[in-house]
């Protein structure tokens, strides 16, 4: 009979400590009219603007095969899936330089992705996405694209 009333009165003491956090966090209304809503100053609800961001625009790239050479002959492959994150209204002319960039990339990566072999034995995604960066930059310009996303990296 006493574990059946602890039992009830842990119970109740859980289901009134729940109803008190869901009205101290203002899930639940303050029905009791004894726990006080926090106060905000009205000066920092003024301040709060929201800033506009435009939708990125992404030109999606076809997917590349880098060969790894060693001794003559093609030791490993790395296949990079990514889009590219254009400048605001500049998609249209990104998608024009499509060939463009896949050259740049090719000849590009091919030693980048050398030296990485060299020095570790996997890929460094953020140093491979930064020097991507660079090369998209170095080709367009540095207003045309903002960012280079990369989908998928694995090695054959």
């Amino acid at each position: 009979m006493i574990r059946l009333f602890v039992m009830v009165i842990a119970l109740v003491a859980a289901i009134v400590g729940g109803l008190i956090g869901l009205i101290h966090f203002g899930i639940l209304q303050d029905f009791t009219g004894m726990i006080a809503p926090p106060q905000i100053e009205e000066e920092a609800q003024q301040r709060v603007e929201v800033i506009q961001r435009p939708e990125p625009a992404f030109v999606d790239m076809d997917a590349m095969r880098i060969p790894y050479i060693s001794d003559g002959r093609v030791s490993r492959s790395v296949y990079i899936s990514f889009r590219l994150e254009a400048a605001p209204g500049k998609q249209s002319s990104v998608y024009r330089y499509r060939a463009l960039l896949r050259d740049v990339y090719l000849r590009g990566l091919q030693d980048h992705v050398a030296e990485q072999f060299e020095e570790r034995r996997t890929i460094d995604v953020l140093r491979l996405k930064a020097y991507m960066l660079h090369l998209t930059q170095t080709a367009l310009g540095p207003d045309m694209v903002q960012d280079v996303v990369i989908d998928s990296v694995f090695e054959q």
